[in-house]
């Protein structure tokens, strides 16, 4: 059986961000910053 070596990075990444990642929470400062920066662009 062949291993498909993008699977394997695939998997490494996602067990890397599993350990390192707790919370990603929104905060209202980076809403706003968000929310003007969408309004500015033509």
């Amino acid at each position: 059986m062949e291993v498909d070596p993008l699977e394997i990075d695939v998997e490494e990444q996602v067990e890397y961000l599993q350990n390192n990642i707790d919370v990603v929470e929104s905060s209202e400062k980076r809403t706003t910053w968000r929310d003007e920066l969408a309004q500015s662009l033509p």
